[in-house]
């Protein structure tokens, strides 16, 4: 990383350089001119040109720095997961089928693989959580740990509270993707 940052920052000297020298010339060819409004202009636009370029180099050399998922950079994380898909798929064989599911939050791979209705829940606290499941009868719940749809449970769904769970739920599967994401998932107490 170290040296593409290097090769940046040469590059954007040098590139630098030449706009300036670009800049220098036409500047020396618009004053012998004497038009004083032609000059103006030149020399404006090119003091635009060079400030954007300028501009457009700190973006990229920034970009480099912060890019998601390592585009730019060497990383571990890997952009298509190949353990998602399958661990949906066997979350849906688990479930019966015309259950719907409780997810502490919903993604795209969940919401095309797994073949239930899925629900976020609008509750406040585990026990509220219990609470609005007994009372529509619904017997499961998928955690994505550490996620959560309500900033108020995402305490609850965080890998410390997941124990909190176990009062009222049984664990019934996990799986952890190549990413490291952790999916639970849970039935109620009472149907188990």
């Amino acid at each position: 990383m170290l040296i593409k940052q290097k090769e940046l920052h040469i590059a954007s000297e040098k590139l630098f350089n030449i706009s300036y020298q670009i800049a220098h010339e036409k500047l020396v060819i618009l004053f012998k001119n004497k038009d004083k409004v032609t000059t103006l202009l030149v020399a404006c636009s090119i003091l635009i040109v060079s400030i954007s370029m300028i501009t457009s180099l700190v973006s990229i050399i920034n970009y480099q720095r912060h890019a998601p998922f390592g585009l730019w950079k060497k990383s571990t994380w890997i952009y298509y997961d190949n353990k998602v898909i399958p661990a949906m798929l066997r979350i849906s064989d688990l479930v019966p089928q015309n259950k719907p599911i409780v997810i502490s939050y919903k993604f795209s791979e969940a919401i095309y693989f797994i073949k239930h209705q899925l629900i976020i829940p609008y509750v406040y606290s585990e026990r509220s959580l219990s609470g609005y499941m007994a009372k529509n009868n619904l017997a499961y719940l998928l955690v994505l740990e550490n996620f959560s749809s309500q900033k108020a449970l995402k305490k609850l769904f965080s890998s410390t509270g997941l124990k909190n769970l176990d009062t009222n739920f049984h664990e019934i599967a996990n799986y952890t993707t190549a990413n490291h994401y952790k999916f639970h998932l849970y039935q109620r107490k009472s149907f188990w």
